[in-house]
């Protein structure tokens, strides 16, 4: 950056900057010993390639749950680790994480699909519509 204008009276220049300085960028200067390197902003292909992602991981999160609503209203009853393993073998577009699952499951309770075992906390129950609480 170049001051074009900050001398006061006595042609003596003067600090800090005044309202009235003027300032020009200077594109030719280069320094040794600090350089700023800016990035280029996303391109239009990588935004929508992350939107996408958003979207793929709404979907899943979506599939999780069926698979779960799936299997439970066939079972009635599930311990945590069998049902693991059916959501395992039912899904298989992707490999489902377990975070994924937890969320799903949460998701379920929450809306009063299933709910824990008060006798075993690792065992889930389907609540079939009669017995929603809404």
């Amino acid at each position: 950056m170049r001051i074009v204008n900050n001398a006061s009276s006595d042609g003596q220049s003067t600090f800090p900057f005044k309202l009235s300085d003027s300032f020009k960028l200077n594109k030719n200067f280069q320094s040794r010993v600090q350089k700023i390197v800016l990035s280029e902003p996303l391109a239009l292909k990588e935004f929508q390639e992350l939107t996408i992602t958003a979207e793929v991981k709404q979907v899943r999160a979506q599939v999780m749950r069926a698979a779960v609503m799936h299997v439970m209203k066939g079972r009635r009853e599930c311990v945590h680790s069998e049902l693991v393993t059916e959501i395992d073998s039912y899904v298989t577009s992707f490999q489902p994480s377990a975070r994924a699952l937890r969320t799903a499951l949460t998701h379920l309770i929450d809306l009063n699909y299933i709910r824990r075992d008060e006798q075993n906390p690792k065992k889930y129950v389907y609540c079939p519509d009669d017995t929603l609480q809404h």
